[in-house]
């Protein structure tokens, strides 16, 4: 998501706490679950409504 535009910000501190919480639960390493947390957050906010995309790349990790 590089170079995305925020378009509304709700939810993507949430979403970047969540993703790598379930990344590390699945036993993904450090790394991993950083760059999930980064992914997640921005999916969340590139549009409006706090909702990621789950059909993307971002989803997919």
């Amino acid at each position: 998501m590089t170079g995305a535009k925020v378009v509304d910000t709700t939810g993507g501190g949430d979403a970047f706490v969540a993703a790598p919480t379930a990344s590390l639960l699945r036993g993904d390493p450090y790394p991993e679950a950083a760059r999930r947390a980064t992914a997640a957050s921005g999916a969340t906010v590139s549009h409006a409504g706090g909702r990621p995309d789950l059909t993307g790349p971002a989803a997919r990790g």
